[in-house]
């Protein structure tokens, strides 16, 4: 492409274009041809082929949006966005543009993302590949300011923990600690989050923690283990 437009990259795919408008107050959940599915907020516009190609699939996204991706190892899946590119296999994440459109916010619920600036100039191979753009993880974000050209990647307000799936049945963590070593209360914490923590006084390993952390959000559970 020679210019930023939401334009798809497979020629076999733009002919045949759908457009979704949500023209209520209320979200809108739309189910594309992969099982994928996309909530739009009020005002926002998702374009999508009537059938992906065989190796790519490609949707464009005006406003906010979240995306729940059916897993597909063979054919990524692309979210272009005027200001950014973001590349998924199998997650879900949310995707939104400020209203003057110079900045873009992806959040990471689950799975992994790569989100690269959309330049208008790209090659298709080299935007499949890892190392390209910003690699955002669960529970993280990055805001792209298209007017400098600049990426502020931080943990999203609000973490939640990343749900466990055993037999399609989703297992809740139990975060009530008996005498319990804090290595262990902290492996728990980064494995529920998918957030890496980090400890300057490797002495604190030494302690135990006692406590029911269950009805905390992150931040209120490392204070009550810092105190």
């Amino acid at each position: 492409n020679s210019s930023n437009k939401l334009e798809f990259l497979s020629s076999n795919v733009s002919k045949d274009n759908r457009e979704y408008t949500n023209t209520g107050n209320k979200p809108l959940t739309v189910r594309l041809e992969d099982g994928s599915l996309v909530t739009l907020q009020p005002q926002a516009v998702l374009k999508c082929p009537a059938h992906f190609s065989k190796s790519l699939r490609e949707v464009s996204l005006e406003g906010e949006g979240f995306f729940e991706i059916s897993k597909n190892p063979l054919k990524p899946f692309l979210v272009y966005n005027k200001n950014v590119i973001t590349r998924v296999v199998g997650t879900s994440f949310i995707v939104k543009t400020s209203q003057g459109n110079n900045q873009t916010e992806v959040i990471v619920r689950t799975g992994k993302v790569v989100v690269s600036p959309n330049t208008g100039r790209f090659n298709i191979k080299e935007l499949l590949k890892s190392e390209k753009g910003v690699v955002l993880t669960p529970n993280q974000k990055t805001v792209y300011n298209a007017t400098e050209n600049t990426f502020e990647t931080s943990l999203v307000d609000r973490p939640e923990p990343i749900e466990l799936k055993n037999n399609k049945a989703t297992i809740k963590e139990n975060y009530l600690f008996n005498d319990t070593p804090v290595a262990s209360v902290l492996g728990q914490l980064q494995r529920s989050y998918g957030i890496e923590f980090v400890v300057n006084d490797e002495q604190l390993y030494n302690y135990t923690f006692t406590g029911d952390l269950s009805e905390q959000n992150l931040y209120s559970q490392l204070d009550f283990l810092c105190e």
